[in-house]
């Protein structure tokens, strides 16, 4: 009798894995399998490699190594579905940058355009970007904070940095807003980016003298927008 059942659990399981399977068609899958049958998870950079983030010609994020603000704008720009930003050049729209060490040759000149005109990341005065200075695990938060759309709570939580790292917390982006600063590493922030993809946006639908946000989390009439939603609706 126990042998029946233990077959039926096996049975079972190879069933759900298959559907499992199944359900990833066309898809990037989270898992694969050897040929000795083993299933090995993939990793988190590498499924967002799959998806074209934190990975091109241009950037070589490794899990250990520091990540540079010129980077940390590149990745900004593949979450928001921009990865090809020669269009951004081409159209006229901005042949010059408002950074002057920022120069049309470098490799993350559209990307740092795109980002400070969104206003997502900002310079650090007198005209300076610092495109290959690292950036620091606060930054890196307040960043994603802001490209979810998050950041008039972080402001009335206490803004900069403790009020995004305390919504970053209530998010599930990280786990110790009280963590003390540092240069974020690769792995660090495939895992905050991996987990920021499927948390619903917040936007704005009041404006004037009462401003209003709304979480869009596909509830109550509500559409569900996220970073992954809108990259595949690109």
């Amino acid at each position: 009798m126990k042998k029946i059942c233990l077959i039926s659990l096996i049975i079972v399981s190879l069933f759900a894995s298959v559907c499992a399977f199944a359900d990833n068609a066309g898809n990037p899958p989270d898992y694969y399998v050897e040929s000795n049958g083993t299933i090995t998870m993939r990793s988190e950079m590498g499924q967002l490699g799959d998806m074209g983030i934190m990975s091109d010609g241009d950037m070589r994020i490794s899990p250990y190594g520091a990540i540079t603000r010129g980077e940390m704008a590149r990745i900004i720009t593949q979450l928001d579905g921009y990865d090809k930003l020669e269009v951004f050049n081409m159209t006229g729209e901005k042949r010059s940058c408002d950074f002057i060490d920022v120069s049309s040759k470098n490799p993350y000149f559209s990307s740092i355009n795109y980002v400070s005109g969104s206003g997502i990341m900002n310079g650090y005065g007198n005209s300076l970007f610092l495109p290959d200075k690292d950036i620091t695990y606060n930054e890196a938060v307040k960043t994603i904070i802001t490209v979810l759309g998050y950041e008039p709570k972080a402001i009335q939580k206490g803004g900069y940095p403790q009020g995004y790292l305390t919504v970053a917390n209530e998010l599930g982006l990280i786990l110790y807003p009280y963590a003390q600063d540092h240069n974020i590493n690769g792995q660090e922030m495939c895992d905050i980016i991996h987990k920021a993809l499927d948390v619903p946006l917040m936007k704005q639908n009041g404006f004037g003298a009462v401003e209003s946000y709304i979480i869009m989390d596909g509830k109550n009439g509500v559409e569900l927008q996220t970073l992954r939603t809108i990259r595949e609706a690109k």
